[in-house]
């Protein structure tokens, strides 16, 4: 970039360092071993069968199916085919789809590796930066559980965030070239949510720029950016108009178009009800797995060792064998959410960075990044606080047409390596002077590490008890649920 060459050997050794990484993590794909079809896959092939079976054998097209709901659009389990340009670019970043689930962690790295070299990260840090936004807990909950469509758009993303960052800083056509072309291969996997998250990041920064460019009276670059990244998200749009209109359209005669039965004015929205839409709520306090995962004892089915307090009470009544079958699916998370695979945890090294990249650079994207996350954390709330949940849901276009509001944390994941790795690369430019650096290290120290042992130190304050736990109590086994709050303080 600015102050050093960006080689092409560069990005070809770290596209082998992450395709390493990627097969080092999924190791028995090596032996030829599997993922294990998740539900969500299972329940799609289940719905799309009939479809399937009858292209397969006619090979015709159809856009509906008699298999659901007495007869519906197939707009959703079967989309309409996109150019052959696209769908051979997409087929190329998602490996055919053939090598599931390295495919979708090799999207990450090589999506959030593109974001940090428009942003000016040097490619060694840029390596880096991209392992720290890939391994983010949450990125391997959803292919857990699996969301795969949701995976590749959360894959093309940074690339899309990296091609507008570079538009308005002077290099307009090659950053509306790359907002295009991501923007159109996100658009084509056709998860909505996550392309709605992604215009919400731009929108973001471009209300920043705005405000730079009114306070140096450079409006001129301004609105050239502006004008020419709306050309190529109009482009991206019309190469997906079928896939992006059927749903349109189909969409109304959703839950997300509304009812017309008014049941609960109070909770019924244009889209869908705000109970709904709100039904998966981060618990305000449940924010800290950010820094720490088993805030909140983790997922709802998760594993314990055999040192756990709950094997030793297995063992002891119904023999190690039970137990040892028994602790692989416990009921460890006892947060406010009914269920989840997992916590979001973007690293504790990461978040010191983070905090540690905002108190010592003095750029207007830390602003920008720390209002998208603090935003992104409070959204994520839902109905524990529906104060401006309730403000998105009724006032700001379309919010009221998605669910699952936990998913808006995906914006803070990004925020929060971005500015970690944009100071980590200012720092090794400007070179600090030493006082400088170290008050900002202790800084960063006394905010998370003070935190941390705060928890450490009175981890005792919390009842590590949640509302599923009442059924424990009411059948009496109050042995196991003693064992259990034992285990998750220990978590």
């Amino acid at each position: 970039m600015k102050n050093y060459q960006s080689p092409l050997a560069y990005h070809a050794i770290a596209i082998a360092i992450f395709l390493a990484i990627s097969l080092a993590y999924f190791s028995p794909m090596l032996d030829g071993k599997k993922m294990i079809t998740p539900g969500d896959t299972r329940q799609f092939y289940g719905m799309a069968s009939e479809k399937i079976a009858y292209e397969k054998e006619s090979d015709e097209a159809i856009l509906w199916t008699n298999s659901m709901f007495g007869g519906m659009p197939t707009y959703l389990i079967g989309s309409p085919q996109p150019h052959v340009i696209l769908k051979t670019l997409n087929s190329l970043f998602v490996l055919k789809g053939r090598l599931r689930p390295l495919s979708f962690i090799l999207l990450y790295l090589v999506g959030f590796y593109i974001a940090l070299i428009a942003f000016e990260v040097r490619p060694q840090l840029s390596i880096i930066g991209a392992i720290a936004f890939a391994f983010s807990s949450y990125f391997f909950v959803i292919i857990i559980a699996g969301h795969a469509t949701k995976a590749i758009t959360i894959g093309y993303m940074p690339a899309i965030i990296g091609g507008v960052y570079l538009a308005f800083r002077g290099k307009v056509l090659l950053g509306a070239l790359l907002t295009g072309l991501f923007l159109a291969l996100q658009l084509q996997n056709n998860h909505l949510q996550i392309t709605y998250y992604t215009l919400w990041i731009i929108l973001t920064f471009g209300i920043f720029e705005l405000v730079r460019s009114y306070q140096e009276k450079s409006f001129k670059p301004y609105f050239i950016s502006v004008g020419t990244l709306f050309i190529a998200v109009l482009l991206a749009i019309g190469a997906n108009a079928t896939i992006l209109w059927t749903t349109y359209e189909y969409g109304k005669y959703s839950t997300r178009g509304g009812s017309k039965l008014e049941v609960d004015p109070q909770d019924q929205t244009g889209g869908l009800d705000k109970s709904y839409i709100t039904g998966w709520s981060y618990g305000v306090d449940e924010t800290f797995t950010l820094l720490i995962p088993n805030f909140k004892g983790g997922s709802s089915a998760g594993p314990l060792s055999e040192d756990s307090e709950t094997f030793k009470f297995f063992s002891q009544t119904q023999g190690n064998q039970y137990a040892r079958q028994v602790i692989k699916y416990m009921p460890l998370y006892w947060g406010t959410q009914s269920s989840t695979a997992g916590p979001v945890y973007v690293g504790a090294v990461v978040l010191f960075l983070f905090v540690f990249g905002f108190i010592m650079i003095r750029s207007r994207l830390r602003w920008w990044l720390l209002t998208l996350t603090i935003l992104a954390i409070m959204l994520s709330w839902g109905k524990n606080f529906m104060m401006l949940s309730g403000l998105f849901i009724d006032f700001f276009p379309g919010y009221n047409k998605f669910r699952t509001v936990t998913m808006i944390l995906v914006v803070a994941e990004f925020a929060i390596p971005l500015l970690a790795f944009i100071a980590l690369e200012h720092m090794m430019k400007q070179e600090p002077n030493k006082k400088d650096l170290m008050k900002g290290l202790k800084l960063s120290l006394y905010i998370v590490g003070g935190l941390s042992l705060f928890f450490l130190l009175f981890a005792g304050m919390f009842s590590f008890t949640g509302p599923g736990d009442e059924r424990y109590a009411s059948q009496g086994a109050t042995q196991f649920l003693d064992a259990l709050i034992a285990d998750r303080e220990s978590l």
